[in-house]
């Protein structure tokens, strides 16, 4: 970005060195600021909820009070990784009754449940309810489970099954919706970890590469699961 930048004011491209010197003035630079902690897909700014696009153009929703839109420039900075997908621009004027509800297989009396809970997904600072997809074989979970995702945090891998610890420790630090498709139960360590995951809860990590230290993880997430007869587990 930094050379890009400089070809199009100079027409040219940077010298090695330079470039090298530039670099290491704004590291020095950014070590003298405070940390900012870096959202996933959705943050509060300014009284306002924000979503991200998660696009190449930097747009995001701003959501208040008076209703939505969608800006050039997102007021928050969001990190990304090479699981964040882009969400279509929204537009207004539809309904769920006629573009969500007819495409997945949930009960009329279940609608005002899954509509709250899609609502809360937008909110980054509160605990989030577990959405459970439950049912026989072939009843759709595992297609309404991507769907649903997809609404608010599209993922290049939407679902996952059970993960290992190691595993669940990456899930939480990339992504703000984790999936977890057709499971047949939840081990004890899984399901503490979900607890923790929805409320905020801190956990704590071996660093990678080291033996002796560690790393404290602080997420807050939203979490969605199906599996076969899963609530009797």
């Amino acid at each position: 970005a930094l050379s890009a930048e400089y070809h199009d004011r100079q027409s040219k491209a940077p010298g090695n060195g330079a470039l090298a010197d530039a670099l290491t003035v704004v590291e020095g630079l950014a070590q003298r600021k405070e940390p900012v902690p870096l959202p996933l897909r959705v943050a509060r700014h300014e009284g306002e909820l924000v979503l991200d696009i998660g696009d190449q153009t930097g747009r995001a929703v701003v959501v208040g009070v008076g209703g939505w839109k969608v800006v050039d420039r997102s007021p928050v900075l969001f990190r990304r990784n090479r699981l964040t997908a882009a969400l279509p621009i929204p537009v207004s004027g539809g309904k769920l009754t006629s573009t969500l509800f007819p495409l997945i297989n949930v009960s009329k009396d279940d609608r005002a449940l899954l509509t709250t809970v899609l609502v809360s997904m937008l909110w980054p600072d509160i605990p989030h309810p577990v959405l459970l997809f439950d049912g026989p074989e072939g009843v759709v979970k595992t297609g309404t489970t991507r769907l649903v995702r997809t609404l608010v945090d599209p993922s290049a891998v939407p679902t996952r099954g059970v993960p290992d610890r190691q595993d669940w420790t990456v899930a939480l630090n990339s992504q703000w919706i984790i999936a977890l498709d057709n499971l047949s139960d939840i081990p004890d360590w899984l399901s503490d970890a979900i607890c923790r995951a929805i409320t905020g809860e801190g956990m704590v990590a071996r660093k990678l590469f080291t033996d002796n230290d560690v790393t404290a993880i602080n997420a807050l997430r939203v979490i969605v699961l199906n599996g076969v007869n899963l609530g009797a587990a």
